[in-house]
Formats: C-alpha cells, sequence, structure tokens
C-alpha cells in the first residue's frame, strides 16, 4: 500500500478538479522518500538495498541509452557570453521566471548517507530546487520547503563554489527541477564512474575553451571536473613555471558544465557554444519517446555483439 507523504500518489488540480496518479517508480524508491528532512526508520532502511539494486540492475537499462534524464546547464558568469543562453540554459534566468520555488534535499547524497556501505559524501544536503506543480506537491507532502528568489539564487551560488553540476530537467517546457549534482553520489554520474556507461548526462550547448598561456598549473580544474576529463599536460604555450597547462583529454566527453571555469584564478577557461546547437526535447511526451527509442536502439546493439 502507498504510505502518505512520500511520493506514492500524484494529486494534483486541474479546472477546479483533483486529479490522482501513481508516480513512476523511480519517483517513488528513489526520490520522494529521501527528499525528506529527517528521514524515518523505514527510510533509511531502505537505503542499502536501493543502491545496490541501482548498480546491479536497474541502472542498468535506465542509464545505457543516449537520452539522459538530466542535462547540463551552466551558472551565468561561467559563460563569455552570457546573452546567448537561451531560456533553458540559464540557472539563474529560470529562477527568475518562476513564481514558486521550493528547496529539498538531495536525495541521492542522503540515500548514500544513511547507508553504511556507501562512501561519504561532504557535499551540501539542501540544494535541489523545484518549481511550479512539483514544488507545490512536495511542500504539501512535507518532503521540501518554500523559498524566495533570492534564496535560490544563494544556493546555486553555494552549489557552484562546492563544484556542484547545475542540471535541470531534460527538456525545453514544464522544467521542474534544479539539481546539483556530486560524482560521488549522483545516479547518473555513478552510472558513468561505476557502470562505465558512455555519459552521465545529457552535454550543455557550450564547450569549454582553454587558454595555455595564462592559465597557471594549479590544478584546480582538474579536481573539480565531474568526469575527470582534464588534466596537467606539458605545453609549448605555457607561461608558468611548471611549463604546464590545463588540457583536455577526451574533447567528446566534456560536459559543458562550468564547474571548472567557475573558481579558475585566472579564468583560462571559458564555455562557447558549439558549431550546432542541439535543444533538448521539447516536452515531457518527446523526451520520453526518445528515451524508448534509445533503449531499444542500445539493446538491438547489445544483442547483435552478443552474436558476434
Amino acid at each position: 500500500m502507498p504510505w502518505p507523504g512520500k511520493g506514492a500518489v500524484w494529486r494534483a488540480e486541474r479546472g477546479g478538479s483533483l486529479l490522482y496518479n501513481l508516480n513512476d517508480a523511480f519517483f517513488i524508491f528513489f526520490r520522494g522518500p529521501f527528499y525528506a528532512i529527517p528521514l524515518d526508520q523505514a527510510t533509511k532502511a531502505m537505503a542499502p538495498p536501493l543502491n545496490r539494486y541501482l548498480r546491479d540492475g536497474f541502472d542498468g537499462p535506465t542509464c545505457s541509452g543516449t537520452r539522459q534524464g538530466l542535462e547540463n546547464h551552466s551558472i551565468g558568469q561561467t559563460v563569455e557570453d552570457p546573452r546567448r543562453i537561451a531560456p533553458y540554459e540559464d540557472v539563474m534566468g529560470m529562477v527568475d521566471s518562476q513564481d514558486f520555488l521550493a528547496v529539498s534535499n538531495c536525495a541521492c547524497r542522503q540515500r548514500k548517507r544513511v547507508d553504511p556501505d556507501s562512501a561519504r559524501c561532504e557535499h551540501p544536503d539542501e540544494v535541489c530546487l523545484h518549481f511550479g506543480d512539483l514544488a507545490h506537491y512536495l511542500v504539501d507532502n512535507g518532503l521540501s520547503r518554500e523559498i524566495t528568489r533570492e534564496e535560490a539564487k544563494d544556493i546555486l551560488k553555494i552549489a557552484a563554489d562546492a563544484g556542484l553540476v547545475h542540471a535541470v530537467s531534460n527538456r525545453q517546457k514544464e522544467v521542474d527541477t534544479i539539481c546539483n549534482c556530486c560524482r560521488c553520489s549522483c545516479v547518473f554520474f555513478e552510472s558513468y564512474h561505476v557502470l562505465k556507461h558512455d555519459r552521465s548526462h545529457d552535454f550543455s550547448n557550450y564547450r569549454l575553451k582553454l587558454n595555455p598561456e595564462t592559465c597557471k598549473a594549479c590544478g584546480l580544474c582538474v579536481q573539480r571536473c565531474p568526469i575527470q576529463a582534464l588534466t596537467l599536460e606539458d605545453s609549448s604555450l605555457a607561461k608558468n613555471k611548471q611549463g604546464k597547462a590545463a588540457t583536455l583529454m577526451n574533447p567528446d566527453q566534456c560536459l559543458g558544465c562550468g564547474v571548472c571555469v567557475h573558481k579558475c584564478p585566472t579564468q583560462s577557461l571559458i564555455l562557447e557554444p558549439p558549431a550546432e546547437i542541439q535543444d533538448p526535447p521539447e516536452d515531457r511526451r518527446e523526451w520520453m519517446t526518445k528515451l524508448v527509442m534509445d533503449q531499444q536502439q542500445a539493446e538491438v546493439r547489445g544483442i547483435r555483439g552478443a552474436k558476434k
């Protein structure tokens, strides 16, 4: 039976009528219960088997395709020309466009912290932002609290300083969440680092540009990169004593998240638009259609590979 206040049943009002439907399994088990403050004993007991299930089964089919549930978005100050950012690219602008905002604990971080077999994550807890119907739903169920636009922007700044990746619902319309993801707890980063899938989040519409002449080889960007795509290498253009500069090992893997850019002391890294802009799906329906098609294609590739 669904438990009250845990996100099993979705309740919304449309045209003066109340509508109910069952939430998806990911929300019921991996998100809703772990947004709460504090976690009850049943939720804490559920964390270890859920974490094992993510690694051993659930994450395989859900994260192995090319269409991910979250897309990277960069904080405005890290982009070479912030005016070029589309409305769904600028997390600060996204906050300004909302009339109801809420914040909850990061469900991934909570789930890992109450599991004795998971590594301890030291990143901020209360950084998961919600808007619209989802925000109202979470507040009404005691899984989130209402905040102002100014508070939301402060949270985004804290998250950026902590090296967290701003990732939003992967669609252009009805975006309802800005996650601030860490590579040690996030389910999508776990699929990349632990299960060795091709990607974690979908890429932003920005790519990293490096200037080796001004790089001082401090290595901060290398430490902050969530997918470990940066390294320090010898460079003939470097003017620091070490003769090294930050270098992308595999440019195609760069998420364009701006985490490395945000704290660069010499502003030697910027984000710039790629030659071809790829918009995310228009809405939930288009995203789900593409997700199903991607997973079917991934299964076909797997079958063909097994036959070889």
